[in-house]
């Protein structure tokens, strides 16, 4: 099926403490200089980037959208519109129309919600961290209802950008 067929990666930036908003929904605590160029080169590498309705409006009130994207998707928001595409269904539905699409490799980039159900649905291969050094306490966590969905990961490759650590994990199944 589409799900062998597509790379599907999860990307995020996360406090220590395993957080991608801060409670007031801000970024402030994200080392920029050092995240956002590894993001960008990402997305910008992937066939397409896929975002929930909810972290595209986050990326707008923080004046970073849309993302740089050969194909830009917005997950269970309608209609299309010039930035982006809109697409309903389940994580496996997207994958099926995606692949359908010659599209082989995804960028899930948020949020919590939408990392959350592809996840349940078996639909990731890879998961990459940009870990900030802030422990936030309260906030938005990487999967919505912890705990989450109980996932097993092997360390591809880390490497350290200034105070970030970009963290590539392959995600066993």
């Amino acid at each position: 099926g589409a799900m062998t067929m597509i790379d599907v990666t999860l990307y995020a930036t996360v406090s220590l403490d395993g957080r991608i908003a801060a409670a007031d929904g801000g970024f402030d605590w994200i080392a920029h200089d050092y995240s956002l160029d590894a993001f960008h080169a990402a997305c910008r590498a992937a066939d397409a980037v896929l975002v929930g309705r909810r972290a595209a409006d986050a990326y707008g009130a923080a004046g970073m959208w849309p993302l740089p994207a050969r194909r830009l998707i917005v997950w269970r928001r309608g209609p299309s519109d010039a930035t982006a595409e809109s697409m309903q269904g389940s994580p496996v539905d997207v994958l099926e129309r995606l692949s359908e699409t010659g599209c082989r490799s995804l960028l899930i980039a948020g949020g919590a919600q939408t990392a959350t159900d592809f996840a349940a649905h078996g639909c990731l291969q890879h998961v990459r961290l940009d870990i900030q050094p802030a422990w936030l306490g309260h906030g938005l966590p990487l999967f919505a209802n912890p705990p989450g969905p109980d996932l097993r990961l092997q360390l591809v490759d880390s490497q350290r950008q200034g105070p970030v650590t970009h963290a590539h994990y392959a995600v066993l199944r």
